[in-house]
């Protein structure tokens, strides 16, 4: 099951399944890796408001709630 990024629990594994934003954010997340199929891990955050901070192809970014919410993943088992 789908889950925006800014509700996966603190320190999961989670691959990027789908991201529905504009032309100009996709652009921008995909400069920074954030593309479908790429794992992630949140490594601070609150899943109500503020930044998020996560883990993606071994650096450390921090998105804004509205952007993480945009960003659905599937948590690893």
């Amino acid at each position: 099951m789908d889950t925006p990024l800014s509700a996966l629990p603190l320190g999961v594994d989670g691959r990027i399944t789908k991201i529905c934003g504009g032309c100009a954010m996709m652009k921008r997340l995909t400069e920074m890796g954030l593309t479908c199929g790429t794992r992630i891990r949140v490594v601070c955050g609150s899943a109500c408001s503020g930044p998020v901070l996560v883990e993606v192809r071994d650096s450390r970014l921090v998105l804004g709630h509205g952007i993480a919410t945009k960003i659905f993943v599937e948590a690893y088992q």
